[in-house]
């Protein structure tokens, strides 16, 4: 059985977790300037995932509530018509991605990095497909690192 893409919503433990700053150390890096926003007590953030879960696309800001996410994710979605695709390269070789703007404003960015330019936009249009058919989640989810930690004695 496949599964669908899904629009699903997120958040940190905190402002100063480490994994929001690595969060928002790609983001800059991919929209190629530094993105100034005031860090909430738990910020959220919403994700496009492909049926297999791979992640396809992040958004572009921050959010102090599930609603207002939520709200923004809906926005977007009924506006993907509108939505500019702005193919970029990284700093050093293999560093192909892409974000999306509509007005002028970062609204989704890659997940990472890819290859070829090739591979970055045909995930940036995987990712416009996603949206479009995507299941949109209820509710969110804490974002924890993936690595195990012991203490060690």
């Amino acid at each position: 059985m496949t599964g669908s893409p899904r629009i699903v919503f997120s958040t940190f433990r905190s402002g100063s977790d480490p994994m929001l700053r690595a969060w928002t150390r790609f983001r800059d890096s991919v929209v190629g300037t530094r993105q100034l926003a005031d860090h909430p007590d738990h910020p959220g953030v919403w994700r496009v995932l492909a049926s297999n879960n791979r992640e396809l696309a992040r958004s572009g800001g921050l959010y102090d509530t599930f609603d207002s996410a939520h709200a923004h994710a809906i926005g977007i979605r009924r506006s993907i018509n509108d939505l500019d695709i702005v193919l970029v390269d990284g700093q050093g070789p293999g560093r192909h991605g892409w974000y999306f703007s509509l007005d002028g404003c970062v609204v989704l960015t890659c997940g990472r990095w890819y290859g070829s330019s090739a591979l970055g936009l045909e995930s940036a249009l995987a990712a416009v497909d996603a949206l479009r058919t995507g299941l949109v989640a209820d509710g969110s989810q804490e974002i924890r690192s993936s690595r195990r930690t012991a203490r060690i004695h």
